[in-house]
């Protein structure tokens, strides 16, 4: 018997050491929180907690792998485990589409559900600074401490560009007259498109 509570005991503990599933409340509170402090670090002003207004669960093998949360302005791609980091993207305005998204991005999503699922699979634990983002994130008291060591190394993400471009007029102005270049839905002011914005 006192065999079989050892046994029982050590097979619990193993256990514990592996990465596990995330609930979608933890996701939830980790996603709002990050969306506040990016906000603070490029905006510059401190926001309001977001609130959640979509869910969507990413799946493979009937297992979720990811949660995506959108915001009135803009979405946070968070992991479905412990064995990943839990930010996987965000934006500070849009909203994650199901439908019309770009190879790359759809791509990007593929490439980070199987290494997730890779993880579960293969039962490999998160990296000691991994579980430290998933304990700074869920740790409200953590995200505001001017000694913590995360927040210089994994925060300061300004955007790369701060411009906006599009196809449309004014964009294409120095493209070639087209007199049947389309006026709806979208005006090309009698230009051709100019090259793709991605």
């Amino acid at each position: 018997m006192k065999n079989f509570f050892i046994l029982t005991l050590l097979v619990m503990f193993t256990f514990s050491l592996f990465a596990k599933k995330v609930e979608i409340e933890v996701a939830k509170t980790i996603a709002k929180t990050h969306y506040v402090l990016q906000y603070e670090q490029i905006v510059g002003t401190t926001t309001e907690t977001p609130t959640v207004l979509e869910t969507y669960f990413l799946e493979k093998e009937n297992e979720t792998l990811i949660y995506i949360f959108n915001f009135k302005n803009g979405f946070a791609i968070v992991s479905a485990d412990d064995a990943v980091v839990p930010i996987l993207g965000f934006s500070l305005n849009g909203k994650y589409l199901e439908d019309n998204q770009p190879p790359a991005f759809i791509d990007l999503i593929e490439h980070y559900k199987n290494q997730i699922n890779y993880a579960i699979k293969n039962q490999i634990k998160g990296s000691d600074e991994t579980l430290s983002l998933w304990s700074f994130y869920t740790n409200s008291d953590n995200n505001r401490d001017s000694n913590c060591e995360i927040w210089p190394k994994f925060f300061i993400v300004n955007p790369l560009l701060t411009t906006t471009w599009n196809q449309n007029c004014y964009y294409n102005d120095k493209c070639p007259y087209d007199v049947k270049a389309p006026s709806y839905p979208v005006n090309y002011c009698n230009h051709v498109p100019n090259g793709c914005v991605a």
